[in-house]
């Protein structure tokens, strides 16, 4: 972490949420209602004026501003997803152990929202010294990835292999692939047998989160193993499940593992697949792929530990809308940087406030007083303007493969128009009696 870990540290703090969408969602729901309790306390505070004159002046005031910060939360949320936010993650002491993930996605995938070179600078940057791509339903574009890092034109760490995630009754991520072929309208045992004919392995995917099929069925279609952990579908599930899918795989010699399932959403990995591998960094490129599809094909689960980075309680997913509540245990996961950033920031702030320049820029800001929230709202908006722009110039390039680039980018940016110019009526309307 540095020192805007004071600043960024919550965002990440709920990117690491069991269900971080949500609980952004209900920590808006909270913020929208103590808006609501604050707008009717300030207008009440004029008590000469009659009840239901006051009771409007309050309901005004606070549907004004419920907008902006709606446009504050979806900025909020757009931060979190595509900015690299300065994260702390994992770093590996070990010679003889390797950090793993099985399981990630492309602009290749038809939900996938990072690029290639730029998935492999995320792995990196979280400690990984391989992983596997593993786009929905092909795997040529990662082959060509993979044959261009063989041939010396992209940096050798952290390695590629190239794997694809088939759907099938139950989504199974096809691993160690090695020339193309499809798997469209294929049964669940012939895309299993295609990937061991390919000398790779068929793992199936987040099984606890919908429960396709028995654990025996995918048994019986030549599963070479289950993922126990995955970030993406959250790593909170029942321990019946869990205890049935170890149980299993015991019994019957398949590997576990744990999957970010990684399609570019945020900075942050915590989930890993430590691997035993002697002498890994010493082997060429062929030894190393090697050596990890041989732990994965000859089921080896005595070389494989599943890693998972955990800095709070696990509440009841029902209990979800106190999730605000629950996260205050965000501040007992502080270390010690991060506790020079929060008290830095602390410090800084206040003296900054007390500047010739800020005073006046607070001046500007509340001269009218809606100014705050509409420069507020346009900020936030300019923001999700921009990244709609950004995914909608992506478009064109991956057309034949992505679906959310062209309906997320023209939702951000018109969402961002429509909310940004209301931000700027805001900022410039003249002062309501009430205020």
């Amino acid at each position: 972490m540095n020192l805007f870990s004071g600043l960024f540290g919550p965002l990440l703090f709920y990117l690491r949420a069991d269900q971080p969408l949500v609980e952004m969602l209900v920590l808006m729901t909270w913020a929208i209602f103590a808006l609501f309790v604050i707008s009717f306390w300030k207008v009440f505070q004029n008590q000469s004026a009659p009840f239901l004159q006051t009771f409007w002046a309050g309901l005004k005031n606070w549907l004004v501003r419920l907008p902006i910060i709606i446009i504050t939360f979806v900025a909020l949320i757009l931060v979190i997803i595509f900015l690299p936010l300065p994260s702390n993650t994992i770093i590996n002491h070990h010679d003889d152990t390797i950090l793993l993930n099985t399981h990630s996605h492309t602009y290749y995938s038809h939900d996938g929202l990072i690029s290639q070179k730029n998935l492999m600078r995320w792995h990196k940057r979280n400690g990984f010294d391989a992983f596997f791509i593993t786009d929905h339903n092909n795997h040529l574009k990662t082959l060509e990835f993979v044959q261009a890092q063989k041939a010396g034109k992209i940096p050798e760490s952290p390695l590629v292999f190239c794997g694809e995630e088939y759907s099938g009754s139950n989504h199974i991520t096809l691993l160690g692939l090695q020339r193309d072929f499809k798997t469209k309208d294929m049964a669940d045992s012939t895309a299993i047998d295609s990937a061991h004919a390919n000398g790779g392995v068929g793992i199936i995917a987040h099984w606890f989160a919908d429960e396709h099929r028995t654990i025996q069925y995918y048994i019986d279609c030549g599963a070479d193993g289950f993922e126990i952990a995955n970030q993406a579908e959250g790593l909170s599930y029942s321990r019946r499940i869990f205890r049935e899918i170890v149980e299993k795989c015991r019994e019957n010699g398949l590997i576990m593992v744990g999957a970010c399932d990684y399609h570019g959403y945020g900075s942050a990995a915590f989930t890993w697949n430590a691997l035993q591998i002697p002498g890994w960094q010493n082997q060429a490129d062929g030894q190393k792929r090697s050596s990890v599809m041989n732990i994965f094909r000859r089921h080896e689960e005595n070389k494989i530990k599943v890693l998972v980075y955990r800095d709070r309680y696990v509440f009841p997913r029902k209990l979800v809308f106190l999730s605000p509540i629950f996260n205050l245990g965000y501040f007992r996961t502080l270390g010690i940087w991060q506790i020079i950033s929060w008290a830095f920031w602390m410090l800084f702030l206040p003296l900054f406030a007390a500047t010739g320049f800020a005073k006046k820029v607070g001046s500007w800001l509340t001269s009218p007083p809606q100014r705050l929230w509409g420069v507020l709202g346009f900020v936030a908006s300019s923001f999700a303007v921009f990244m709609g722009a950004v995914l909608l110039s992506r478009v064109h390039m991956f057309k034949d493969y992505n679906n959310i680039l062209k309906e997320y980018g023209t939702q951000f940016f018109w969402i961002g128009i429509v909310f940004g110019i209301y931000s700027l009526i805001i900022a410039s309307r003249k002062k309501h009696p009430s205020e």
